[in-house]
């Protein structure tokens, strides 16, 4: 796709990193996968004008730079597969020849409980709760030590 450009407009999307099990033209699930397989392909997309990522797990602090100022990244919960298809319209496809998981699929979107993981000013909730859990683990181990 980054050889032979972006099919869809990108500008203004969001890209949601997901396996989606489709039959037809109906989007029966649609779960989130982890993002950090596409860390090494955000860059483009972001560079192409997409506003956010929809996935699973967070991306890395390079990613997290590359947000910064033009896109955000939204968690969504794993193992809600059903939920997220049931506000999603499966509107048509890109490259369906690789495969159900490997295409691209446009999606409409209604809504989800999605939650701000890393936004357009550098803050990384997944970093922060790695550093304060670090700091609570550090204090624990320390604590032991000197009992």
């Amino acid at each position: 796709m980054i050889q032979e450009g972006i099919p869809f407009n990108p500008r203004g999307a969001v890209i949601y990193h997901c396996g989606p099990v489709i039959a037809g033209d109906t989007l029966l699930v649609a779960g989130p996968t982890t993002s950090a397989r596409m860390n090494s392909l955000t860059k483009p997309m972001l560079d192409a004008g997409i506003a956010g990522i929809i996935g699973k797990g967070g991306m890395n602090a390079e990613v997290r730079q590359e947000l910064t100022g033009r896109a955000v990244y939204f968690a969504f919960t794993g193992g809600c597969a059903n939920l997220a298809a049931a506000h999603m319209t499966l509107s048509g496809g890109y490259f369906e020849d690789l495969g159900m998981a490997e295409a691209v699929w446009r999606i409409q979107l209604d809504e989800l409980p999605l939650v701000v993981a890393m936004d357009a000013h550098g803050g990384d909730l997944f970093d922060t709760v790695l550093q304060h859990a670090l700091t609570i683990f550090q204090s624990d181990v320390n604590g032991k030590k000197q009992g």
